[in-house]
């Protein structure tokens, strides 16, 4: 079954217009509007600002992960999951903080066996995050 594209609405919040970017699993969606809402006092503008700003410092963070899988570095692979994580659950973004917790588990047991699928679903799961930051017609055309 196709599945249709979303159309957003001229007057609706880009952030929800787009549900098929919010979840990549059923029952796991890619961010926790409420907690965002909270954080940004309701601010939509402050929100885009907050994600933006996620997207870009965990993008760092994940080259340092990315670096200390391939090396097999279980000390660095934590450290850098543990900050991808905790800047996660402060913006809400469930999904990738779920993953980043599995990582950060892993090396603390100093077992990365299978590091390397997490890591890809890591990657999309922020990729998910930071198609929620572009504005509606960058959305629709991406």
């Amino acid at each position: 079954m196709a599945q249709q594209e979303p159309t957003p609405s001229s007057d609706s919040n880009p952030l929800q217009t787009y549900p098929s970017l919010t979840s990549s699993e059923p029952s796991q969606a890619a961010l926790d509007w409420q907690q965002l809402h909270e954080l940004a006092d309701g601010d939509r503008e402050f929100e885009q600002e907050l994600l933006q700003i996620f997207v870009s410092d965990t993008l760092a963070h994940l080259e340092s992960l990315r670096n200390a899988i391939a090396t097999q570095d279980c000390g660095k692979t934590e450290q850098a999951a543990h900050q991808i994580r905790g800047a996660s659950a402060s913006v809400g973004a469930v999904r990738v903080q779920a993953i980043a917790t599995q990582i950060e588990q892993q090396a603390r047991q100093k077992q990365l066996q299978g590091s390397d699928r997490l890591l890809a679903d890591l990657e999309t799961a922020l990729q998910k995050v930071k198609l929620l930051t572009l504005a509606p017609s960058d959305v629709s055309s991406a």
